[in-house]
């Protein structure tokens, strides 16, 4: 029997299947029926419902009708071509008879008893019988919820007279008898057996007289139904039959997670096991009935917060052999402060003038961090603390994996000392920090009273001072600083960025001491570098002592 017709065969099977569920149904909607025209009678119902009821029963007996020609359809596509009314498949019986010649006839070799000629010309052992041939034949067959089999024999001419039987053993022991009457032309004859689940293994058909003779025997395998399981994720929730935020690494904490499968038999009324292992140690098992022969099922188990580390959900089917398996794991939320810097400010959210010291001066300077997360969400804080002692925090939230948070703080002067910048997730714990050293206020040596800019320096007094600059062509903008330097002589250097970047720098040295020292530095701008510039002045030591920006626009 080739491929295409054993394909056309289990579509035969199937729509058999679906034509007896119809006309089930059509039986029980005619029943209910008779029962509404009763309770009519007692004026418990209307005339409407008794409408809607027939209503159904006439839907159903058309989808029954077309059933019906389906199964004739495709019963003569794999029969040969030979055409069969749908008159002829009316009822179950004769469905399945008539897939006895779908299937063609092949015949279970038959045990030759020593010395004995035998009444048996052949015997075998099929699933169906039509037209008085046998079909669907073994010698293995898979087995559901239960299984009906057909002992099948032609008898020869000279022993029809005689009444037979057949015994039928289960591991060499006898379970039933079974009579076998000669029921067709030609000597042929054949009964019946239902078979149930648990009664999978080696069997053997004895074909016996009435008088105990044996005169043949056919041997026969009944399995367990083969399960495929082409699909087995774990999820969060299973709506209208399909798995929702399905993945491999879930948050630990108190939640129901689900094991979703699709699951493909032959056999309808078979099961399968989901066995759910928590560090390879059986946490609980379900028994999923499968209905239909393909169907989506699925598992679920409710895990505590502390239940993290490796899971696992093997499926298996009732036999207890392995089907599929799924790994995933259960992690507590990991957050990370990735990066910790102080800068003198923020611009397009990145970081200014990283600083490793700095002078408590009274300026505001900025903490800046990075942090990321093995699970969205972030929840954390910056902590300000001086000398140890908390001195300043700020709360920070977000939906993401990474994400990158800054707060602005004043240091007065007499904030000097040692600065440790700390993240902490939202129970206290330390992610990550960083110390920073503040030293006194250098106005008590060195400082910058003012810091400006200009486009002109005129016996070193600034002139046209602005903090936003329109050109057109190339342009010198002034940094002018006065210093009041109380130390023998001295030095300042001027940093010049653009977008964050050095572009400059220049030292001016020999500085006497004054209370304003005037002091600058120009850097030539082309209206190419539009945008944010920023001057940093630094002490001698590199300790920065002042900063300041300008903008550059088209003119």
């Amino acid at each position: 029997m080739g491929r295409k017709t054993e394909d056309k065969l289990d579509i035969l099977r199937r729509l058999i299947t679906e034509r007896d569920e119809l006309e089930e149904k059509l039986k029980h909607e005619k029943e209910q029926l008779n029962k509404l025209k009763f309770d009519k009678k007692a004026g418990a119902i209307n005339d409407v419902q008794i409408a809607e009821q027939k209503s159904e029963i006439k839907e159903t007996a058309s989808r029954l009708k077309h059933a019906d020609k389906q199964v004739a359809f495709f019963a003569s596509q794999v029969g040969g071509g030979k055409n069969y009314s749908a008159g002829l498949i009316i009822s179950l019986s004769l469905v399945m008879l008539m897939l006895g010649v779908v299937l063609g006839y092949y015949v279970v070799p038959v045990i030759e008893l020593p010395g004995n000629k035998g009444p048996a010309e052949q015997m075998t052992i099929c699933e169906f019988v039509y037209n008085g041939e046998p079909a669907g034949l073994g010698p293995t067959f898979e087995i559901g919820r239960t299984k009906t089999l057909h002992c099948y024999a032609e008898i020869s001419p000279r022993s029809q007279r005689t009444d037979y039987l057949v015994e039928w053993y289960h591991k060499k022991e006898i379970k039933d008898t079974t009579p076998l009457p000669i029921t067709a032309k030609g000597g042929k004859a054949w009964c019946q057996r239902k078979f149930a689940l648990d009664e999978i293994g080696e069997w053997e058909a004895h074909l016996k007289t009435r008088d105990g003779n044996t005169w043949a025997i056919t041997a026969f395998n009944l399995v367990y139904p083969k399960i495929e399981v082409p699909v087995a994720v774990i999820c969060e929730d299973v709506l209208e039959d399909q798995p929702q935020n399905s993945g491999s690494v879930f948050l630990a904490k108190d939640r129901t997670l689900y094991c979703f499968t699709e699951t493909s038999t032959k056999e309808k009324y078979t099961e399968v096991v989901h066995q759910w292992y928590h560090d390879n140690k059986l946490e609980t098992s379900e028994k999923i009935m499968l209905e239909k022969l393909r169907q989506k099922n699925w598992s679920k188990i409710n895990i505590s917060a502390q239940k993290a580390g490796d899971w696992s959900v093997k499926i298996l089917d009732g036999q207890g052999t392995t089907l599929n398996r799924v790994n995933f794991s259960v992690e507590k939320k990991k957050q990370s402060a990735n990066l910790i810097e102080l800068a003198t400010g923020v611009t397009e959210g990145k970081p200014d003038s990283i600083l490793s010291r700095f002078v408590a001066d009274g300026n505001e300077y900025v903490f800046y961090s990075k942090v990321s997360s093995n699970f969205p969400g972030i929840s954390i804080k910056q902590q300000w603390l001086l000398n140890n002692k908390l001195v300043f925090e700020s709360p920070f939230q977000s939906e993401g994996l990474t994400a990158e948070f800054h707060s602005a703080h004043k240091i007065s002067s007499k904030q000097h000392g040692t600065w440790t910048l700390r993240i902490t997730d939202s129970k206290g714990e330390v992610l990550g920090s960083k110390k920073i050293t503040a030293t006194k206020p250098i106005t008590e040596d060195v400082g910058i009273n003012r810091l400006v800019f200009c486009r002109t320096v005129f016996q070193r007094d600034p002139y046209d001072i602005a903090s936003r600059f329109k050109i057109s062509e190339p342009v010198k903008i002034w940094a002018h600083a006065t210093v009041n330097n109380k130390r023998s002589r001295t030095s300042i250097t001027y940093k010049w960025f653009y977008n964050r970047k050095l572009i400059k720098q220049n030292q001016i040295k020999n500085i006497v001491p004054s209370r304003s020292y005037r002091t600058y530095d120009y850097k030539t701008i082309y209206p190419k570098q539009k945008g944010t510039w920023k001057v940093n002045v630094y002490a001698e030591d590199g300790t920065l002592l002042k900063s300041g920006q300008f903008v550059i626009e088209s003119n």
